[in-house]
């Protein structure tokens, strides 16, 4: 570890198979095939490297019985997000009906226009 208070995959994965990882892993009952999920779930920023707080605050809170209590919040914040993102998708699909009827609406009134001006120029007069 080189002492930045964060740690790298790189350097979480050369430790991986150490005496030590193995009973870190023991302790939060998770195999070390898992580690590389692990370290994805602790990297909150998504930068590749985990801060030496978000490691420690992400492994205590995947020690014990609080684990399913917190993938069962976890799937229940998923399906609030799941269904503010379904009303919010209508509303904008009602939006974007609306938008194209007045781009169309628009592009009639544009063509008439410039067929009633078309007659005298090739283009319309400016007002001044």
């Amino acid at each position: 570890v080189d002492r930045s208070g964060r740690i790298t995959w790189e350097e979480f994965a050369q430790n991986l198979g150490s005496p030590l990882m193995d009973d870190y892993f023991r302790a939060i009952d998770l195999d070390p095939s898992e580690a590389r999920a692990l370290f994805r779930l602790l990297d909150l920023e998504g930068v590749g490297s985990v801060s030496s707080e978000d490691f420690v605050n992400g492994c205590l809170r995947l020690r014990g019985p609080a684990r399913a209590t917190d993938l069962t919040t976890l799937m229940f914040n998923t399906r609030q997000m799941f269904q503010c993102w379904l009303t919010d998708s209508a509303r904008v699909d009602g939006r974007m009906e609306k938008v194209e009827a007045n781009l169309e609406e628009l592009k009639e009134v544009a063509v008439k226009c410039f067929e009633a001006f078309s007659g005298d120029s090739a283009r319309p007069p400016v007002n001044r």
